[in-house]
This record gives structure tokens, C-alpha cells and sequence, in this order.
């Protein structure tokens, strides 16, 4: 059987601890101040703990600690000689720290749990356990955190302030899609709104109005110039007193042969030409003056001929009045159809952003699933940054625990990770007194059935609360039976 023996360590002059084969428990047991604690701490030592041990007041020489392959010496200094032969937890892992991390915010509380964890499993901090496709929005502080515990709070805010952010964006981007939308659905959007057209339509109408309208002042100035020209006419035939033209012929031909005839009377014949060619040319410009005011009534009666209405003009007008409003109402149409495809946009990036920050949510929830997997405890997980328990009563808080079953789990993890060091070596595990006395009987078995199947010694150490049968109540080592 292994055992570990102390010898002037303390209080304690002589005392052998053993350790059975095939795993167990192993209790110091003795009254108060009889040494149990120095000795469940000589031992701690031993198997590479941090532990301050002494040589005994009085002892001839100095103090001895000897476990399976190693040898301390305690004296002014303490000294190790030869290695450790067994698979222990005391570098790493005080299960004191689990039950009770002396802390009072539980939060804080069970964050140095799963530190204590951490270190027990070897998992580091890196950056790549959390998810990777929100890991590059991490910030600076995040990635170069010391812990995963101080990495996984740090993510989870960043994660956190992320979402925030997008879930502010989304808000922004929904209320103006929103007032984009309402703006278009404002507008009947049924009517041609192409620009070209619309203007090209508005031209057509304008020219149109511009002919119309020309025809018309056309017509008009024709029946002033027609009605100017009869009364000028009428006057004219009012006023005339000369022949015509056709009264005239003969007598002019009269008045030639005359001169002829008669060359003595050639001046009275010569006068007689003169005013027969005078009288002739006022019958001629009379007779042009007539065929112009002819043919101003002619115009006048052919624009007579084909009346103009005035409702054409009025048709025009509108025509050119709506064609304008249609161009106008266009320009709205198009606004609108911007907005609408404003809106559009804007609700697709709002809904990107709303998708972002769910995801960014579930990377932030997504720390204590990279935590529970990092402590490897079937009986704890994380829960929102807090270790939680399986029980009757649903998930509990483990720091809600009683303290008894705080420390059975506590135990039950740290003798798990022993015997994943190595399935067959030889392995200790040094529990303080208080954890020991605060399990009831099931618990007790419980733990030992546990230490048998994972072949683990476990020491500790129990007052005697009742006088023994032998011994006076001095310092003795006891394998624990059921």
C-alpha cells in the first residue's frame, strides 16, 4: 500500500497516512489542534502544492515528508528530493476555490470559478474558440485578453454593443424606408411619367395652340382688310364722275384720226389726247384700286368660307393646360418612384441589419456554450455567465447550492480531471477538512463509490466529535468505509 509519512512536520511527530490500492478515501482524524490540517497540508505539499510547512518545535533534527517517489526535507528552508510519483491536481487546481472563491457578487464570484476551471482543463484564451464570422469585430482588448473568462465577458460585450449598433441602424433604416414608402403611396403612380414624353406631348400641344391661333388672327385681319375694301369700294362708285375705259376707246380714236385729218387744228386735237390719256389713266388706277379691294373681298370670302370656331382654340388651351399638369404631375411620379425604391433598399438594408444583430446576439449568448465547453463538467454549464446545476427543482445557480453539495461536485470534477491525466497512474487528491465535514452520509458514499471507480485516493481530514474507543483522540489515518 502507498503511503505518504510525516515525521516532526508542525505538531506532528510521527504520522502515516495510507493511501489503498485501487483508489478510496483516506480521513486524519484526532481532536482539535491535535495536527490534522498541518498534515492534510504537509501532504498538499508533498504531492506540489504551494503549501508552508514547518519542522516540528523541539525536533532533534529536521522534518521529513516522504511520498510515492519524493522526499521533502523541512528545515530552516524546505527542500525536494526525487519526483512525484503519482498524477495530482495541487498545481492547479484547489478545490476550496470552487466551493467558496471568497468573493461576495456572485457574478463575479462564479467568473473566478470558471477561471479556477479553465486552468484545471488547460483551455487558453484565443480568439478563434468564439464564432469566427463575428470574431474580427472583436475589439483590441478582447482579443488580447489574459483568460478565456476575461476573453469570453470582453466578446460578449463587443458582440453585445455590435448588435446595438445594427439594431440602431435597423431602426434608423426601417423609419426611412417608412417615410419613404408613405411619401410614395401618396402618388397615383398609374399615369405615363416618362419626362421625354410628357414634354414631348406639352411641345406638340403649344404648337398646335400656336397654329390655331395664327389661323384664327388670319381670318380675323381678313375680314377687317375685307370690310375696309367694300367700303372703300362703295365710296368710290359713289364718288367716280369720269367714263370708262370702254366710254373712252372711241372717242380717243376719234381724237388720233382727227389729228390726223385735221393737222390745222392739231393743238386743239393735241389737248384733246392729253386729257383723253389723263382721263384714261384715272379710269385704269381706278380700275386696279377696284380689283384690289376685289380681291381683298375674295381672301375675306374664302376665309368666310372656312369659319374657325373658337372652342378649337379653347381645345388647344387645354390641350397645352394638361400637358403641363401632366408634366408636373410626371416630375411627382417620378419622386415618388424614387422613394418607393428608396424605401426598398431601405427596408432590405434594415432587415440585413436586423439579421446582423440577431447574429451578432447569438454570438454574444454564444460565449457560454465556448465556456461550458472549455470547464468540461458534466454537472455544471454555463448559464448567461453563471455556472448552473441540474437538479429536482430545474436549473439552479451551483453558488445555490448547498455548501455540502458544492463540495461533492467540486470533488467529483477535480477527480474526473485527475484520472484524465492519465487512466492508470496512481492519483491523489488533498480535500481541506471543511469540505469533508460538510457532506452527509449519502454524499460520503457517493464520493467514495466515485474515487473506487476512478481508482483516486483522496485524503482529508474530520474532528472527532465523539470520544474514541482508543487513543485519547490523537492525530491517526483512517481508510473511510461506508
Amino acid at each position: 500500500m502507498t503511503t505518504i509519512e510525516l515525521t516532526d512536520v508542525g505538531p506532528v511527530e510521527h504520522v502515516t497516512i495510507p493511501l489503498p490500492e485501487g483508489g478510496g478515501i483516506t480521513v486524519l482524524r484526532g481532536r482539535n489542534d491535535i495536527g490534522k490540517s498541518v498534515s492534510l497540508e504537509a501532504s498538499q505539499r508533498a504531492l506540489g502544492g504551494k503549501q508552508t510547512v514547518s519542522r516540528r518545535d523541539g525536533a532533534a533534527g529536521p522534518g521529513k515528508i516522504t511520498g510515492p517517489g519524493i522526499t521533502l526535507t523541512v528545515g530552516a528552508a524546505t527542500r525536494t528530493k526525487g519526483e512525484l510519483e503519482c498524477l495530482s491536481l495541487e498545481d492547479r487546481l484547489t478545490v476550496a476555490a470552487l466551493v467558496d472563491p471568497q468573493i461576495k457578487d456572485p457574478v463575479a464570484a462564479d467568473a473566478a470559478r470558471i477561471k479556477t476551471l479553465c486552468n484545471l482543463t488547460g483551455v487558453k484564451a484565443d480568439i478563434s474558440l468564439f464564432d469566427n464570422d463575428c470574431a474580427c469585430d472583436a475589439s483590441t482588448k478582447t482579443s488580447t485578453a489574459a483568460t478565456l473568462v476575461e476573453m469570453a465577458a470582453s466578446f460578449k460585450r463587443d458582440m453585445e454593443q455590435v448588435a446595438r449598433d445594427e439594431e440602431d441602424e435597423a431602426k434608423k433604416l426601417y423609419a426611412d424606408a417608412n417615410a419613404h414608402q408613405t411619401r410614395a403611396d401618396a402618388v397615383d403612380n398609374t399615369a405615363e411619367c416618362d419626362g421625354d414624353k410628357l414634354q414631348e406631348a406639352h411641345t406638340a400641344a403649344v404648337a398646335e395652340l400656336t397654329r390655331v391661333t395664327t389661323l384664327r388672327d388670319a381670318s380675323n385681319e381678313a375680314d377687317r382688310t375685307a370690310a375696309d375694301s367694300r367700303a372703300a369700294m362703295e365710296k368710290a362708285v359713289a364718288y367716280y364722275e369720269g367714263k370708262t375705259l370702254k366710254e373712252l376707246a372711241p372717242i380717243c380714236d376719234a381724237a388720233r384720226d382727227l389729228a390726223e385729218k385735221l393737222r390745222e387744228q392739231y393743238e386743239i386735237a393735241q389737248q384733246a389726247v392729253t386729257n383723253a390719256v389723263r382721263d384714261a389713266k384715272a379710269a385704269r388706277n381706278h380700275e386696279a384700286t377696284m380689283k384690289t379691294w376685289q380681291a381683298d373681298l375674295d381672301k375675306a370670302d374664302d376665309a368666310r368660307a372656312k369659319p374657325f370656331a373658337d372652342d378649337i382654340i379653347l381645345d388647344c388651351q387645354h390641350d397645352v393646360y394638361n400637358t403641363k399638369e401632366a408634366i408636373e404631375k410626371g416630375a411627382v411620379m417620378r419622386d415618388a418612384k424614387k422613394s418607393a425604391d428608396t424605401a426598398t433598399a431601405a427596408f432590405e438594408d434594415a432587415r440585413a441589419a436586423t439579421k446582423a444583430a440577431e447574429r451578432y446576439r447569438e454570438a454574444a449568448a454564444s460565449t457560454d456554450a465556448v465556456l461550458s465547453c472549455a470547464i468540461q463538467c458534466e454537472a455544471i454549464s454555463v448559464r448567461d455567465g453563471r455556472l448552473v446545476t441540474t437538479c429536482d427543482r430545474g436549473e439552479v445557480f451551483y453558488a445555490e447550492r448547498s455548501r455540502g453539495t458544492r463540495w461533492k461536485i467540486a470533488i467529483d470534477i477535480a477527480v474526473a480531471r485527475l484520472r484524465d491525466q492519465d487512466p492508470d497512474a496512481p492519483a491523489i487528491l488533498a480535500v481541506p477538512q471543511e469540505a469533508w465535514e460538510g457532506l452527509d452520509y449519502q454524499n460520503r458514499a457517493e464520493l467514495l463509490a466515485h474515487c473506487l471507480e476512478r481508482e483516486v485516493n483522496l485524503l482529508t481530514a474530520e474532528a472527532d466529535t465523539v470520544a474514541p474507543a482508543e487513543g485519547n483522540g490523537n492525530l491517526r489515518a483512517e481508510v473511510y468505509q461506508t
